[in-house]
């Protein structure tokens, strides 16, 4: 079991694990599609699911949190269960130290799981969740 990571709920009191370095923006690859600026079509709701999917379970992201290393975004459970035997991001290898509920993903996401994950694996998600214990 990984001990080193620290769940960052708001608690300002809590002892940050960031370093001291400037945030870096990461850069877009360039074999994403990309929306025509000029165009004010939206995109619909199965692009949008696709930018949300997990890259542990390849499904939608469920109750997402966000690896503040990084910045790269994973279900709670999904993230939990990896870092069990991993100290590392599981997309870009990064340290894990911190990881924080990303609130943006979760409004974005809650519609589109309640219409696609069952009940039954939204419990099972739950039940193997050990950074966002209800």
């Amino acid at each position: 079991p990984i001990l080193g990571y620290q769940l960052i709920l708001g608690d300002a009191s809590a002892p940050s694990t960031q370093s001291a370095q400037q945030p870096t923006t990461p850069q877009l690859s360039g074999q994403k599609r990309r929306r025509d600026s000029n165009s004010s079509e939206l995109p619909g709701e199965e692009e949008i699911a696709e930018e949300l999917r997990c890259a542990i379970c390849q499904d939608l992201m469920y109750r997402p949190v966000m690896v503040l290393d990084c910045l790269h975004n994973f279900c709670s459970s999904c993230l939990s269960q990896w870092l069990q035997r991993h100290t590392d991001c599981p997309q870009c290898r990064s340290r894990v130290r911190s990881v924080k509920p990303n609130r943006t993903v979760v409004n974005l996401t809650e519609k589109l799981v309640e219409d696609r994950r069952s009940d039954q694996d939204k419990r099972q998600s739950d039940d193997s969740d050990t950074l966002l214990k209800n």
